[in-house]
């Protein structure tokens, strides 16, 4: 396998905005470049595409989210809920916002994107309680988001895949709701690195093993091992039940094997699931879309997946 040109051409930049800089920054330094980085391969918002920032109260704390729909759409539409990557340690609901836009304009859907508090500051469960509060919230009274609160998908990439798929299993084993559709895209599932990926992919582009493993130990408040589902979903006894999934993953990608063997256990217990490794991407190939067709065409397909989850109501 080789990574696309447009793919080698990404990682190439990355390494030039990356460069001085190193895993042993410090946690402001490697937030401040994060920024750095999302911004530079930002792309514009789609015309007609408004959002709305706002707090919302989970367990006496303000939560802020925002909130992408069409300006010309009214009444309820479906709702996905976004959460972004960046490890539980990095990215915010801006490092997102053109990906979170440009869902809601292929989608038709309004898109609430949650800004979950990070790690180290705030290991697990914050994260997860933050975003499984916004999902309470919209199952209670999505009206107040312009949301029809029976018509809900979870959608995440990386870290933010791992919240979404935390929030399936909880929609299922604690609230009761019935989620449309869970889309989970380059998942980071499992601290146990025992997949074939986290060796053949130990030192790929954009990811590596060691820079996982530090990610998970800031998450996991320096636990070595994940005991809670809701942190490592792979964890769950049973996946029966849980909502239809689309599952990204790329080649290039330590975490890879996590997301193909959560489709397997899906598909296994009797629930649609549809699964896509693009062979010749790297993770975090969102970002790459401007500049990869395989990356672009990948993003259609996550959006296409979207689009027919939302189009059920």
């Amino acid at each position: 396998m080789t990574l696309c040109p447009g793919m080698a051409a990404f990682v190439d930049d990355v390494a030039k905005i990356y460069e001085g800089h190193s895993a042993s920054d410090s946690i402001a330094q490697q937030r401040a470049q994060y920024d750095v980085y999302s911004a530079h391969f930002a792309q514009a918002r789609p015309d007609g595409i408004v959002s709305e920032d706002r707090t919302v109260d989970v367990q006496e704390r303000q939560v802020p989210v925002r909130i992408y729909r069409s300006a010309t759409v009214r009444g309820l539409r479906p709702g996905i809920l976004f959460m972004h990557g960046g490890g539980w340690v990095l990215g915010s609901i801006g490092s997102h916002d053109c990906v979170a836009a440009q869902i809601a304009d292929a989608t038709g859907a309004v898109v609430i994107s949650v800004e979950y508090r990070l790690a180290p500051e705030h290991p697990f469960p914050a994260a997860f309680e933050d975003c499984n509060g916004i999902m309470l919230a919209l199952a209670r009274d999505g009206a107040a988001f312009g949301v029809d609160s029976g018509h809900i998908v979870v959608a995440g990439d990386s870290a933010g895949g791992n919240l979404a798929a935390a929030l399936a299993i909880a929609a299922r084993d604690e609230a009761g709701i019935a989620l449309a559709g869970q889309v989970l895209i380059y998942p980071v599932l499992s601290e146990a690195f025992d997949m074939p990926s986290h060796g053949t992919n130990a030192h790929a582009p954009m990811l590596k093993t060691a820079e996982m493993r530090i990610f998970w130990r800031h998450y996991l408040g320096g636990a070595e091992i994940a005991r809670d589902v809701y942190a490592a979903p792979l964890l769950a006894a049973s996946v029966a039940g849980l909502p239809p999934a689309f599952i990204a993953t790329a080649g290039f990608d330590p975490a890879r094997d996590d997301g193909a063997a959560f489709a397997q256990r899906l598909a296994h217990a009797g629930v649609p699931v549809t699964y896509r490794c693009d062979d010749d991407l790297a993770h975090g190939y969102l970002r790459a879309r401007g500049m990869s067709p395989s990356a672009a065409a990948a993003f259609a397909a996550i959006c296409g997946a979207l689009a027919e989850m939302t189009s059920q109501a």
